[in-house]
This record gives structure tokens, sequence and C-alpha cells, in this order.
């Protein structure tokens, strides 16, 4: 199967960008507006099965919550890392098909970019192609 990296991440900011009052981006912005989900760069693994019958790719989808109030931005971040429902990255990303699996969350972290505090918390989804 033929794919490319470019398109893969839009396909992927697309489905994120389907959550009601999420933002998302294909590729690391200069500046963003929070909520947002940033698509990196993969990590590939090259001829998965033999014959080049399949790649695997990990990106690292970091969500940005603003911080104004933690009650309020922990619920928000929550919401986002639901398994399932409206909010649901997860559910969003594996809409794509049964070749897309969101595998991992890491805990929240707090940081500054520029002057404005967020919590951030990276996905790795595994990308079959």
């Amino acid at each position: 199967m033929s794919y490319t990296v470019t398109a893969i991440r839009q396909e992927l900011a697309n489905a994120i960008g389907t959550i009601d009052g999420l933002r998302s981006s294909p590729i690391v912005p200069p500046s963003f507006n929070s909520p947002v989900a940033v698509v990196g760069s993969p990590s590939i693994a090259y001829d998965i099965t033999t014959q080049r019958g399949c790649d695997e790719l990990t990106f690292i989808v970091t969500l940005y919550v603003s911080v104004t109030d933690w009650r309020s931005s922990q619920l928000l971040m929550d919401s986002f890392l639901n398994s399932d429902g409206a909010s649901s990255v997860k559910a969003a990303v594996e809409t794509i098909g049964y070749h897309v699996r969101l595998a991992f969350a890491s805990e929240a972290k707090q940081e500054f970019i520029g002057d404005v505090l967020y919590l951030s918390v990276e996905l790795t989804v595994q990308y079959l192609a």
C-alpha cells in the first residue's frame, strides 16, 4: 500500500477536528489557540510484514489546554481522554478504521509556551499503512 506521511497527518488532524471545541493541526504551528491537538512527525517501522506488506507509523499527538483555572482545565482535558463519547480523541481517531489505534496517553504535565501556561498530554497513535 502506498501512502504519504503528509496525507496521514492530515487524516488524523481531520478526524480529531470533528470534536466540538477542539482545534487540530497536522503541523506544529508557530502559535495556536487552545484547546488544540497537534499531530507530530511519526516514527516509522518499515516492513513489519514480509515483502513490503505493511509499515507501522507511530505519531505523537499533543493535546494542549490553557490553564485558566486548574479545575476547568483538568475537566476539559479529561473529556478529551475518555475512551468514548463525543469529546473522546480516541473515539475520533479510531473512526478512521481498524488500522488506527490510540494506544497510550501520557501523564498530564504543565508547560509554558511563551507566557501562557498549558496542561499537555501526549497521545501515541499507531497507524498501519
